[in-house]
């Protein structure tokens, strides 16, 4: 299983640039330490399963163990396979006069033992509606299919991205794999809410799931894909994630990979982590107005608890009884 869209698009020729620089190769190796480290600190292995950032993907593993770029290339054609390998080691892509850079990708594989069960690469973007996880592509080695590896992956994925104050995911998914993304967005309701509306230029006979899933599979995402709702341009909610909000995205997509022309843009917002500024059932501090008023209850002020002054009292009864005596004694005299 995987998801990607051919590196031919409309006629356009796809030049893959593998840098040589050591001092590039220096920095992607660099920024993948880093996730690398927040992905040990925060993500746990589910079942046998484990989470490993690929730190130089282009190197094949020794031995019998399944590799990144084996489970890849199990999923994609050879087109595809080419710009993979440039994008494992933070190379450029030029697609007619525009240029892609992957020195943001990220490799994250789920492991089994010393084997890869399925991996992914997704980009990070800075854009003016905030950071951006761009998932390229994501594969499940064929022996794995069906037993949730690789939504366990994307799990991982969204939870890094709550990790890192990304604002959302965009998965740029083939035609024939857009109901599985469905129904992880049906699944992954805690972490992230799948934008009602995706990006896609398309015919609604389109919508057709992969041929070689079993009969219940494919009714059920037939199901999802009849409730899916399609257009060929952003949404409020996801406009300012694209360079150009108003542009229509058949033939760019800036700043990511892939246009609607051959994927579907499906939108994963991700939703603020309990306990940071931004969630509202993290409980606030009592204002300031607010502890005053209560530090002035029971003061001689306040109306509702009145409390008599003792020594007031005290001395107009001492006052009353002094000319009290004055007067008994004036009246003898």
């Amino acid at each position: 299983m995987g998801s990607c869209a051919s590196v031919e698009q409309q006629g356009k020729y796809v030049e893959a640039v593998r840098i040589e620089d050591p001092a590039r190769k220096q920095k992607v190796l660099e920024k993948r330490l880093k996730v690398a480290e927040l992905v040990k600190k925060h993500l746990s292995p589910v079942g046998l399963l484990y989470p490993v950032v690929e730190l130089e993907p282009w190197k094949h593993f020794s031995g019998d163990h399944i590799d990144p770029g084996e489970v890849l290339d199990s999923a994609f054609d050879d087109k595809s396979r080419l710009e993979i390998n440039i994008a494992m080691s933070g190379g450029i892509s030029k697609i007619g006069k525009r240029e892609y850079c992957w020195m943001n990708a990220t490799v994250l594989s789920a492991y089994v033992g010393n084997d890869v069960v399925s991996t992914s690469i997704f980009v990070e973007h800075k854009t003016k509606g905030g950071k951006v996880f761009e998932i390229v592509w994501l594969a499940t080695h064929r022996s794995q299919e069906g037993k949730g590896v690789g939504g366990t992956l994307f799990e991982w994925i969204l939870a890094l991205a709550g990790h890192k104050q990304v604002s959302a995911v965009l998965v740029t998914a083939n035609t024939n794999i857009v109901g599985w993304w469905l129904a992880q967005g049906k699944k992954r309701t805690k972490q992230c809410s799948l934008q009602a509306t995706m990006l896609w230029k398309c015919q609604a006979s389109s919508k057709l799931p992969r041929k070689d899933l079993d009969e219940a599979t494919t009714a059920k995402m037939n199901n999802l894909l009849a409730s899916a709702h399609l257009q060929d341009s952003p949404t409020a909610a996801v406009s300012y994630f694209y360079d150009s909000p108003s542009q229509r995205l058949t033939q760019c997509a800036a700043p990511f990979r892939y246009d609607i022309s051959n994927t579907v843009h499906m939108w994963y917002i991700i939703k603020a982590r309990r306990g940071s500024i931004n969630d509202s059932k993290t409980p606030h501090a009592t204002s300031p107005k607010k502890k005053l008023s209560s530090e002035r209850r029971g003061s001689i002020n306040d109306s509702k608890n009145p409390k008599p002054n003792e020594n007031a009292v005290s001395s107009k009864k001492k006052k009353e009884a002094i000319s009290d005596k004055n007067r008994r004694h004036s009246h003898k005299k």
